[in-house]
């Protein structure tokens, strides 16, 4: 999947002025082959996590509203992934 500065070489991801959403959707087959059960995170998705944090921080910064949704298969759990993002979220500058 690209990461977010990949993808605004294009245009800008923000298409509306109040708010976004950033769906973190994993590989279903690839987590699929690891685990069957849902209840913690089985890949390491921290830089990916972190990288997400640093592109959307400016993007708040502008009064955009940021709600952000991970799957299950994004990294096994996806509680979890909200949890490390949010995380991330209040150490960020």
């Amino acid at each position: 999947m690209p990461r977010p500065r990949e993808l605004t070489l294009k245009s800008d991801l923000i298409t509306t002025e109040d708010f976004t959403d950033v769906r973190l959707l994993g590989d279903r087959k690839a987590i699929e082959e690891i685990t069957k059960v849902w209840d913690k995170t089985v890949v390491d998705k921290s830089v990916d996590l972190r990288t997400w944090v640093d592109y959307l921080q400016p993007i708040r910064r502008r009064g955009v509203t940021i709600f952000t949704y991970a799957n299950n298969h994004y990294a096994g759990f996806g509680p979890a992934s909200v949890a490390q993002f949010l995380a991330f979220w209040d150490v960020s500058p």
